[in-house]
């Protein structure tokens, strides 16, 4: 990347399948990761993101949603999100997890939301943390 490119805010909501690998495996079906990644590009954000997840053992399924944020929707952030860019600012990379459990919930109960915690292998975010 030359000092002329600019790292700029991306946003991920990709939908996720734990493995065998994964920390969390044990009780989670599925969920959603949102991810903010700083690239120069959608097309290098997006490829971040991606083996992002893939460090963490999980099998990344439909990009839900993306986007470059402007800067207002950036200024309304709140809560964890704003938290997440925050991260992101700082390390180039973070991300959350909302997932549901194997067992059968109440379909009132709200996912659960969870850190990625340390990737269960050598990956490229280990010095990171997720």
């Amino acid at each position: 990347m030359s000092k002329e490119e600019e790292l700029l805010p991306f946003f991920f909501s990709i939908s996720v399948t734990p493995t065998a690998a994964t920390l969390q495996a044990s009780d989670i079906k599925g969920g959603v990761a949102h991810v903010w990644v700083m690239a120069s590009s959608y097309r290098e954000a997006e490829s971040k993101a991606l083996a992002h997840l893939m460090d963490y053992a999980w099998i990344a399924g439909t990009v839900e949603f993306s986007q470059q944020p402007p800067a207002d929707t950036i200024a309304r952030l709140g809560g964890e999100e704003k938290a997440l860019l925050e991260k992101a600012l700082r390390q180039g990379i973070a991300s959350e997890l909302l997932v549901w459990p194997k067992d059968k919930r109440p379909p009132d109960t709200p996912i659960e939301v969870r850190s990625m915690g340390p990737p269960p292998t050598g990956g490229s975010d280990r010095e990171r943390g997720g």
